[in-house]
Formats: structure tokens, sequence, C-alpha cells
């Protein structure tokens, strides 16, 4: 519930409550986002919180950011880069990339002038190029898992309420910090 209402205080202009004029409101939009998809994809991906969290629309959400990212309205390439850098490990699965059309989203993203012919081509492909991989390894992993279960009468064990980076992950899980810390480095958090 208290994700959720995170979720809608990232979602309008509406919803930054104060005095700010739309320029600020833009960057405390921007700020709210680049929190909350990294807090999402820092998450555990054995987590009940982060399955249910993707289960309620959460892509459908972020394709909703992107289309305000290639507007202009919200965002930026560094926004974009954020944004598919940390998507591109969430497990999906097919219903729920299909329900959002965020698969379709990102694909023409490579088209637009925001990436076409620009400094930051060659960095925002090679993103969508790992969200295409790592999203099809999830879909692909998550079949054989249902089929798993199906066959064993398994579930899939629960994780804890406090989410714990394995040792093994570790240092994956610093390079995701370090490169959320330079993504959001200098902005002012309201």
């Amino acid at each position: 519930v208290a994700f959720l209402s995170a979720v809608k205080m990232a979602g309008s202009l509406d919803a930054v409550a104060g005095s700010f004029d739309t320029r600020q409101k833009v960057s405390i939009l921007e700020q709210r986002r680049c929190v909350l998809l990294a807090i999402v994809s820092l998450t555990s991906t054995n987590s009940d919180s982060l399955s249910e969290i993707l289960d309620k629309g959460f892509l459908s959400t972020v394709k909703k950011w992107l289309g305000d990212i290639l507007s202009k309205t919200i965002g930026g390439t560094d926004l974009l880069l954020h944004l598919l850098t940390h998507i591109s490990e969430l497990p999906v699965s097919k219903s729920v990339v299909m329900s959002s059309g965020l698969g379709k989203a990102i694909g023409a993203v490579e088209k637009h002038k925001i990436c076409a012919r620009t400094k930051n081509e060659a960095a925002i492909k090679g993103r969508i190029q790992k969200i295409k991989g790592n999203w099809n390894a999830s879909v692909k992993e998550m079949r054989q898992r249902g089929e798993k279960s199906k066959n064993e009468s398994k579930k899939r064990p629960r994780e804890q309420p406090l989410v714990r980076i394995k040792s093994a992950k570790a240092s994956q899980e610093t390079k995701k910090i370090l490169i959320f810390q330079s993504t959001c480095q200098g902005m002012r958090f309201v």
C-alpha cells in the first residue's frame, strides 16, 4: 500500500504538493521516479513484494514514465538511461510484459530522436539489448519454474521480510547502487 502511494506521488504534476512552479515540480517528479526505479531494481528477485508490485501494474506505470521522457514532459536522457538500467533485471513474466505494453515501447526507443544519431545512442541501445536478453531469459525461467511447480507441487520459498543481499550478488548490488548514486548526483530531493 505504501509503495503504491509512492508511485502515485511520482505520477503527475498534480501529485506534487506545495507552492512549486512547474519546472520545480518536474524536477521533483524526476527525482521521485529515479528513487522508485532504484528501489524496485534493488529488491531481491525472489521477493514476494516485487512479484506483487509487478503484478499490480508497475511496468504500465514505467511505460507512462517512458512516454513522458520521450515527449520531453518529464525527464530526459539521464532519466531514460536510469530507467533502462533499473528495469533490465526485473523478473518479468510474459503476461506482465504483454499487458503493460512496455516491451514494444522499449523497442521503439531505438528509433526515437532521443536515441537515433545521438552521442548516447550506443549506451541506450546497449541497455535495450540487455533488457531484451534478460527479459527473454526471465520469461523462459518462469515458464520452466511453473512447469516444475506443477510437476513437483512445490511453491517458491517465501523471502524474509528484510531484503538480504547474498554475498555472491553483493558486487552486482553495489554496482547498482553506484549507478543510482551517479545518476542522481546533484539532484535535490524534496
